[in-house]
């Protein structure tokens, strides 16, 4: 040990105070609101990137993405260590073991897509810092594999710090569909809160001698391959799965939807030239084809691809985070089982919306915009939920509609989460190049979609879901900042039977040394939680709270009716329980737990 520290000494590694990543950071505010800016771009890839480059340097916005991005995947992954692990050492080590991976999956881009970025990043203004940073997610999801393939996340065990949920898309048509055309609907649900979400824009690029194409992203990123559309009908939509199979020497997500959406015309089309581009990651990429009224689903690993096809004649198709081909699912990595949940809970509310759809004719633009806002858990569908396992996320930081038969996409001009609109209905135009900015209070009313708002976005309680909000904005920027605490305190008091909050503000309570606190808001939660799983948690955390507190008996109680409840994805919780029936959770251990405010989850 002594040894060690002398190394850390000599090295000038040992964690310093005064060392700026390791002071409690500020805290900026969210972004103002900006209007939608709209950019029409003309030429090759690479000049395409430098004109849109031009345009975010002097919009004056790279800087604040060249904060946030290029450390994402580093923020993600150290900040999900417990506070004692965050130390100047673990940052000196991640810096370099990620900037050489970075290096080397930049490596592997295609040399056309690089020049778009690098042209992109030096007309911005932004080095190739930013550049790096469309990378990110890529790292992220292989480290996570690393992580599985060494034991420490799957497997079962609640690694719920571990991830974060991250999208959802429904594809519908023939009598799904209102008058039986294809709308594609999603919702991008992506770290940056309040930084994304506050500058909305759509790019139209038209390349010389090739399919016209455009994505959604937000003022100053230059990513088409994530949320896009082409001339043809093609909308494409990518969301984040986990798989033990991934590589470093791949295409990364950003550059295969890329090249899918400029060269496809068709289902049979983006399906050949995804099987042709080695993607490193573990990706779910829902396509649909307007002229062909149907969708497919493509999921890869970084060493295989399967393809999900709607069932049977039903005219519809969702994507969330989970495979849902066998020979995916069997090397399927799940950081936590809330991350399955999540995700097929979100899944099964878009079912059982189409379904009721069908029955009044259809879902209309109108209808998917609705369903993006969509607050109820498929599980407790008669009660609104604030967070959890619903449709409408904390960071969904983009959300669209796209109609490729009328030429139409509707993306929400409102901040997080952005399922609530309002929505700018923007026609699909390859003009002359240049920009425009339009602003929902002041164009024309005939484009502006109405505003989603869930009952419980009134009065007290919507003052509750924004501090929830601002809670999870810190969090992405400062996992252990004490405004944490202090927003998830202040929801609790202003609407005490939300069990979400009680279970967060319990978690919280915990980390703090306060089981007496804990134990309230976990016991308050559980009178009012009616969702199974999450009575699940509620119990096994509650009983922790208990025995630290010195309420044994109290803590034997729940830990009974926690092995009396029935639910698949409890088998951990359960298995957790019976061990500390024999030997109690300890206090240290209390000071490592880390929460995860997004999955509503801790580990």
């Amino acid at each position: 040990m002594e040894t060690l520290r002398a190394f850390i000494s000599r090295s000038g590694l040992a964690l310093d105070p005064g060392h700026p990543r390791h002071t409690r950071p500020e805290i900026p505010p969210a972004e103002p609101l900006r209007p939608l800016l709209l950019v029409h771009l003309k030429g090759s890839e690479g000049e395409m990137g430098a004109q849109h480059g031009e345009l975010a340097r002097s919009l004056g916005r790279t800087r604040a993405l060249a904060d946030f991005y290029p450390r994402m995947a580093q923020r993600l992954i150290l900040g999900h260590l417990p506070a004692p692990f965050r130390t100047r050492l673990a940052d000196w080590i991640a810096d370099r073991v990620f900037g050489r991976l970075i290096a080397r999956m930049d490596r592997s881009r295609p040399p056309h897509l690089k020049a778009r970025t690098e042209a992109f990043c030096r007309a911005a203004g932004s080095g190739e810092e930013l550049a790096h940073g469309f990378l990110a997610t890529d790292l992220f999801e292989n480290m996570v594999a690393l992580a599985s393939r060494a034991g420490l996340v799957g497997g079962g065990r609640n690694r719920g710090a571990t991830v974060v949920p991250s999208c959802s898309t429904a594809m519908v048509w023939g009598e799904s569909s209102r008058g039986g055309c294809l709308r594609h609907a999603r919702n991008f649900d992506f770290l940056g809160v309040g930084l994304w979400d506050r500058a909305p824009s759509v790019v139209f690029c038209d390349p010389p001698g090739g399919l016209r194409y455009g994505f959604v992203t937000t003022w100053g990123a230059d990513i088409p391959g994530v949320t896009a559309f082409n001339e043809a009908g093609i909308v494409l939509t990518v969301h984040t799965r986990f798989h033990r199979d991934v590589t470093f020497d791949g295409v990364g997500v950003v550059d295969y939807g890329h090249e899918i959406i400029r060269r496809a015309r068709s289902l049979a089309e983006a399906i050949e030239i995804a099987r042709t581009l080695p993607v490193m990651s573990a990706w779910g990429v829902a396509i649909s084809s307007a002229s062909e009224r149907c969708a497919v689903v493509v999921e890869t690993s970084g060493r295989a691809m399967e393809i999900v096809h709607p069932k049977g004649d039903r005219p519809c198709l969702t994507c969330a985070n989970r495979y849902h081909s066998a020979a995916m699912q069997a090397g399927e990595v799940a950081g936590a089982p809330s991350w399955m949940v999540h995700s097929i809970a979100r899944e099964q509310r878009m079912h059982d919306l189409i379904a009721a759809g069908v029955e009044k004719g259809g879902l209309s633009s109108d209808d998917l915009e609705a369903l993006l806002g969509d607050h109820r858990d498929p599980a407790d569908p008669l009660h609104e939920r604030s967070c959890g396992d619903i449709l409408s996320q904390p960071c969904t930081v983009n959300s669209i509609v796209a109609d490729g038969e009328h030429g139409e996409i509707r993306v929400s001009v409102g901040p997080c989460p952005t399922g609530w609109g309002p929505y700018l209905r923007i026609p699909w135009s390859w003009g002359a190049r240049g920009y425009q900015l339009v602003d929902a209070t002041s164009c024309d009313p005939a484009l502006v979609g109405r505003s989603v708002r869930p009952d419980f976005a009134d009065g007290v309680e919507e003052q509750a879901y924004q501090q929830y909000l601002e809670a999870c904005r810190i969090d992405g920027l400062d996992r252990f900042n004490a405004g944490i605490r202090e927003r998830i305190e202040a929801a609790v008091s202003l609407a005490p039977d939300d069990p979400s909050y009680r279970f967060l503000a319990g978690i919280l309570g915990l980390r703090a040394g306060d089981a007496h606190e804990a134990l309230v808001h976990l016991h308050s939660g559980l009178e009012v939680e009616t969702a199974t799983f999450r009575r699940g948690q509620l119990l096994l955390w509650g009983s922790r709270a208990a025995d630290l507190y010195g309420r044994h008996r109290c803590a034997t109680a729940m830990r009974a009716e926690l092995e009396e409840t029935d639910h698949p994805y409890l088998v951990w919780h359960r298995r957790l329980a019976r061990r500390e029936e024999v030997r109690s959770f300890p206090a240290w251990r209390s000071r490592l737990i880390t929460p995860n405010l997004l999955l509503v989850d801790a580990d």
